[in-house]
């Protein structure tokens, strides 16, 4: 996965960030929290399990900032089609299926993206 080392530091300081932390180094939430646990699971690209639609322009701006092409969605929820058309305002393309660590020694299906 492509490191950030802003992110890195703070996870290399085993806490949780909270959102005013992130924020301040120029990082949405939803952002750095999925960024975090992403290498916390040891995923090859950071996934996004759990976000708003509020926080898709976010995610989409630091993606972009970050130089980071791929990642996925494994969000279970229902209008995750409606999420996924949201990223795809943003400039991302669908492409695919995969499978990521689920962070409990298995995998689980992801939707597969670039930007």
């Amino acid at each position: 996965m492509k490191r950030i080392e802003k992110l890195d530091n703070l996870y290399r300081a085993d806490e949780t960030p909270t959102a005013e932390q992130l924020k301040a180094l120029g990082f949405s939430p939803a952002f750095g929290w999925h960024y975090l646990q992403s290498r916390i699971d040891e995923n090859e690209v950071i996934d996004f399990n759990d976000f708003f639609d509020s926080d898709i322009e976010g995610i989409a701006r630091d993606l972009k900032a970050s130089g980071i092409h791929a990642f996925t969605i494994s969000q279970q929820a229902a209008r995750l089609l409606d999420k996924v058309d949201a990223f795809m305002k943003h400039g991302a393309k669908l492409e695919g299926f995969t499978k990521i660590h689920d962070g409990c020694g298995g995998k689980m299906p992801a939707l597969k993206m670039s930007i």
